[in-house]
């Protein structure tokens, strides 16, 4: 129920929609967002749950590992030491960026049969790149789609508890209880979809820079309820969460969700409308339109 902020900034938590049980076994959903989603957060800064500063973001560019905190990237751990080119007072010059950072490669490459002093010659010296880092992101999948669901379910049922209680939404549950990984032979992509559309042509201008949307509703034409989820303003998705009955005057909520806010009071605005916003449940631009 705290994905935000845990996992995607912002101080807004969903409070008591799931019993215990349910809120831990969801939990596993929750951690396949955070790392997809790594990247943004880190260079954006995006400060998590129960922590002072941004967590930075590490990645791989060969065999050096980097670290990125906002437009600041620095060298987080040197490429392994050859064993083969290891003699007696064997001399090696390490490129980091402080002697923490020597230290800890140190003790990564320290053995009983190696031993490794530090020594600085020398001022120290400023390098600089003449070519960008190159980062390799996954997006997707049964499992992280299934979390988008697991978002959409909660967010539906914090706007409209009646209705998520109903026997309608039973397989769209269902569905997130199963361990699917990448199990794309029973996925059924008809529940949660890539959304290629701008978000703004959808709910609207978000009021935060790179906001998160979380729009829920239910139609009057299908009597279906539908949800929309989108990170940053730029990673769109649809839910079909299934058939309800529901006669309230409440037929769409959005949640715009700043995740760079300190206080939960400047984290989030919500608008409710009587009308269904249908551009919540349609099908959108695929992603492979998207990509071609």
């Amino acid at each position: 129920e705290h994905t935000f902020p845990a996992a995607l900034g912002g101080r807004r938590t969903n409070r008591g929609i799931y019993c215990h049980d349910h809120n831990t076994g969801f939990g596993k959903l929750v951690a396949r967002l955070e790392p997809q989603l790594a990247m943004m957060n880190g260079a954006l800064e995006v400060r998590p749950d129960r922590k002072d500063k941004a967590k930075p973001y590490f990645f791989m560019d060969g065999e050096t590992r980097y670290r990125m905190e906002g437009s600041k990237i620095d060298i987080d751990m040197p490429p392994p030491l050859d064993i083969a080119t290891v003699g007696a007072s064997t001399e090696v010059k390490l490129a980091v960026p402080n002697l923490e950072v020597a230290q800890r490669w140190v003790e990564a490459n320290q053995t009983d049969q190696i031993k490794i002093d530090l020594r600085q010659t020398g001022a120290p010296q400023t390098h600089y790149r003449t070519e960008g880092n190159r980062i390799q992101l996954r997006f997707g999948g049964c499992d992280f789609l299934q979390a988008v669901g697991y978002l959409a379910l909660t967010f539906f049922a914090h706007s409209f508890p009646d209705a998520a209680r109903q026997d309608g939404l039973k397989s769209f549950k269902d569905m997130l209880q199963r361990d699917l990984q990448d199990d794309k032979a029973n996925w059924e992509q008809e529940l949660v979809w890539w959304d290629g559309r701008e978000t703004s042509t959808v709910v609207g201008d978000n009021p935060y820079d790179f906001g998160h949307t979380l729009a829920v509703g239910v139609c009057d034409v299908t009597s279906r309820a539908y949800a929309y989820v989108s990170f940053f303003s730029c990673l769109g998705f649809g839910v079909d969460l299934g058939p309800v009955e529901y006669a309230g005057e409440k037929k769409t909520v959005c949640t715009f969700i700043n995740p760079l806010a300190d206080r939960a009071g400047d984290s989030v605005t919500e608008r409710p409308l009587n009308t269904f916003n249908p551009e919540i449940g349609k099908p959108g631009v695929s992603l492979y339109d998207m990509i071609h």
